[in-house]
């Protein structure tokens, strides 16, 4: 039961509202009965191929793949990657044809990242440059003070 915390919500709405929720699943459709456990579902055709060991996936793909290459508004290139056979040859040598593309892309993201390391340490070398003198500054003044006389 829900505890009123908030002055502007309608509890009681909202309580019925989740409980048709739950009966409901998506507010409007019934949920499926749940069979009991001693009763096994039917399966479709479909489901008893997909069970079979190596053909059943295999057959699913080619289905799917088919109805792929039938269905309206299916870009042409998604229709020749779907052939059997013919799109996975395409796809090898697409990828084949890009391959030197990728390799430049790769070479200059490479010489770019070294030029920020070498970047990067040059900076590093100038800090501890820089506090190396600071340390050095840092004694010579502790040195003076020492020497000079407290009063």
């Amino acid at each position: 039961m829900l505890q009123p915390n908030n002055s502007e919500i309608d509890y009681t709405t909202l309580e019925r509202a989740i409980e048709r929720t739950a009966r409901y699943g998506r507010h409007t459709t019934p949920t499926v009965p749940i069979l009991p456990v001693a009763a096994k579902p039917r399966l479709t055709f479909r489901q008893k191929v997909r069970l079979w060991p190596v053909l059943g996936p295999l057959l699913a793909n080619w289905y799917h793949r088919a109805r792929l290459m039938r269905a309206p508004g299916v870009p042409w290139q998604q229709r020749v990657r779907a052939t059997p056979l013919l799109g996975d040859v395409a796809a090898w040598a697409y990828s084949l044809v890009t391959l030197p593309r990728w390799r430049q892309t790769m070479r200059d993201e490479l010489t770019i990242a070294q030029q920020q390391v070498g970047a990067l340490r040059r900076g590093q070398q100038e800090l501890l440059d820089e506090i190396s003198v600071l340390k050095q500054q840092l004694d010579d003044l502790q040195q003076r003070d020492s020497q000079r006389p407290h009063a």
